[in-house]
């Protein structure tokens, strides 16, 4: 422009009149809290006429300023509180294309958020190779075989299509995609390069490694139930304390009754009956008396409660659901085999070419194929030596048989 003067930093006004004050020439770093001054309207009137300097003067003042410390001391003073846009995070997260749902995407962040410093190559890498931290991660797995990761809407897998490689057709290492998955969010990703791409097995897959980390603790828990069931059966078997005990109940109450209420065995439930009949001064009980009469005229019986006290233990027990829980145990380690033999898991080729599920895999399923075998053998155990205590009972003393007259 002409007449225009240039300063070191700032241009010098070229009309006539007040100069313009313009910007200091050394800013702070940071933005500082404002000083909101009341400006003279007319300065070349007052004393602030003697104080406009040029700005050769006014960047020598601001260097020495600078200079003494006296700048960076206001910068450290008086520092401004940064004040986060309203809307702006989620401007940023909108430049992202979000295809799963947003349920989905909030239980990615809670399930993987151990691993929320890792980088997306780094989470799914950990999750192909069956790294330890995943594995091991009761949280991370349980969150992997969800039915929304095992099955996937047609209108997702639409939309995730132009961003995938099909890991089953040839050169699947190597296949161009249509679109750049970078465009997707952080956990729409994650879902496309795991349970997406590898929706062909991804099921069997994460079922198969679950089964490596819970068979051998599985196992133990069941098997330690059933060998319960299995000696508390045995022990009522075989205390001939307790026949004799419930003999003498037997004999007593038939003793009490009336022609047309003898019996020839009673059911259990019968025994808590044992306290509500009470002596004619109503201080004690028939089940005190069968107490007194077994500790003083037959104390060899005694021992009767100590020989069946498993019972106490084992009687919120389910033997039912504990069967359902053996059988599907058996059941499971079957299928995945299964898989590993003819289904799903039998074609390494189409697997992503670094996962290692193979490998995890197969290190375990001959001790699990032989815990399976154990645990049938065992299974059938417990039922029939159940069954056979409850037909024992039944038959011999807790059913009632017939009423004579």
């Amino acid at each position: 422009m002409p007449g225009a003067k240039t300063g070191h930093f700032l241009p010098q006004p070229t009309f006539a009149g007040t100069p313009s004050v313009g910007l200091p020439v050394v800013r702070p770093k940071k933005k500082l809290k404002a000083l909101h001054w009341e400006k003279v309207d007319a300065p070349e009137t007052s004393h602030w006429a003697a104080h406009t300097p040029s700005a050769e003067a006014r960047e020598e003042k601001y260097i020495e300023l600078s200079r003494k410390g006296i700048l960076d001391e206001v910068e450290k003073l008086f520092l401004a509180k940064e004040v986060k846009k309203i809307g702006a995070a989620a401007g940023r997260k909108d430049d992202k294309k979000q295809i799963i749902s947003a349920d989905l995407r909030k239980a990615y962040e809670i399930a993987l958020a151990k691993f929320s410093q890792h980088s997306v190559d780094k989470i799914v890498q950990m999750i192909i190779h069956c790294d330890a931290d995943v594995l091991d991660n009761v949280v991370v797995m349980d969150f992997l075989q969800k039915e929304d990761l095992c099955n996937i809407p047609d209108n997702t897998s639409k939309q995730m299509a132009p961003y995938s490689r099909d890991l089953t057709g040839p050169d699947a290492a190597v296949q161009p995609r249509e679109m750049d998955p970078a465009d997707l969010t952080r956990q729409d990703q994650i879902y496309l390069y795991t349970a997406f791409e590898l929706h062909h097995y991804w099921k069997s897959r994460m079922r198969a490694l679950a089964l490596t980390r819970s068979y051998e603790a599985e196992y133990e828990e069941i098997h330690e139930k059933m060998h319960q069931v299995v000696d508390v059966s045995e022990s009522l078997r075989d205390s001939v304390s307790l026949m004799n005990v419930l003999g003498l109940i037997l004999d007593i109450g038939n003793y009490m009754n009336d022609a047309n209420k003898q019996a020839r065995g009673f059911k259990l439930s019968s025994l808590s009956r044992l306290g509500m009949v009470k002596d004619d001064k109503n201080e004690s009980s028939l089940a005190d008396l069968v107490e007194r009469i077994v500790r003083s005229q037959y104390p060899e019986w005694e021992n009767f409660a100590s020989e069946i006290g498993g019972v106490i233990p084992a009687q919120k027990m389910n033997v039912e659901q504990l069967e359902t829980d053996a059988k599907k145990y058996i059941d499971n380690i079957r299928k995945v085999q299964m898989s590993l033999d003819s289904g799903n898991l039998s074609d390494p080729k189409k697997f992503h070419p670094e996962d290692r599920v193979n490998l995890i895999v197969q290190r375990c399923m001959k001790e699990a194929r032989r815990k399976a075998d154990q645990m049938e053998l065992y299974l059938e155990e417990m039922i029939r030596t159940y069954k056979d205590i409850m037909i024992f009972y039944a038959g011999r003393l807790l059913e009632r048989v017939e009423e004579v007259a």
